[in-house]
């Protein structure tokens, strides 16, 4: 209980030492939530063709059908387990679920941001705030009003990149481990941030290249990183096996 009040008590301070930037960054997300969560609000219909898809998938899980379609089948089955576990239904967790993500992706700004570069909040709203007002970046926020599942991968993006970074400054085993599990969920959601992601380990890795001259290090790196991308593609590589409809067209598109 000590480390919660001393927690909120940091946060209390930081908010009257830097009131004005924060009240520029609820501003920022107050505006993102608006313009992601109006549609989802305001119209039953989804904004995109693929919920209807993701929503489908969603429902062959539950009746224990799966891989009928060309997806990977991870971000149904969160969709899935999330109307199971939840009793809710699909329809209305794929009405909201892509808005959410929207709102998780900007906020996955801010988590990297503080962790890498401190406590520098005008350059944390500055950069949220290019990405909220500025829709020609990728994942514009229209694409944001509708479950699709690599903007749901990409919440897990700068996360994945943060923890690997923090890796190699800190030598946390955790870290590494939660690197690996970002990897999974892009491996299992979807494939072209999963490459991103792993383009990005690579970067790392080569800023890094004496850390991995370490043999113990480089084989906890590789073990890691091996077994949460293997462990994550059991499911196409089985659907693909065993299944005569199911192909990996989709998967190789976004590879390349």
């Amino acid at each position: 209980s000590a480390a919660i009040i001393s927690f909120f008590r940091n946060v209390w301070n930081g908010l009257r030492q830097h009131w004005f930037s924060a009240a520029l960054i609820c501003a920022t997300l107050l505006y993102g939530a608006y313009v992601r969560f109006h549609h989802s609000i305001n119209h039953y219909y989804f904004g995109f063709a693929d919920p209807y898809v993701h929503m489908s998938i969603a429902k062959n899980l539950s009746a224990n059908e799966i891989f009928t379609g060309l997806y990977p089948p991870g971000f149904a089955a969160v969709i899935s387990a999330m109307s199971n576990f939840f009793i809710i239904d699909p329809y209305m967790i794929v009405r909201f679920i892509g808005p959410l993500s929207g709102m998780l992706m900007i906020l996955s700004i801010f988590f990297a941001l503080r962790k890498l570069v401190g406590n520098y909040p005008m350059l944390i709203f500055a950069a949220m705030a290019i990405y909220v007002f500025y829709s020609g970046l990728p994942s514009f926020y229209q694409r944001q009003i509708a479950a699709l599942s690599m903007e749901y991968a990409t919440i897990f993006l700068l996360p994945g990149i943060v923890f690997m970074i923090d890796y190699f400054r800190n030598r946390r085993t955790a870290d590494l481990i939660l690197a690996g599990e970002c990897l999974a969920i892009t491996v299992l959601i979807h494939a072209y941030t999963a490459v991103t992601l792993a383009l990005s380990y690579l970067v790392i890795f080569a800023v890094n290249w004496r850390s991995l001259l370490d043999w113990k290090t480089f084989l906890r790196v590789a073990k890691v990183i091996g077994i949460s991308g293997a462990a994550a593609s059991i499911p196409q590589v089985y659907a693909f096996l065993t299944v005569e409809s199911y192909d990996l067209s989709y998967t190789r598109s976004n590879v390349k």
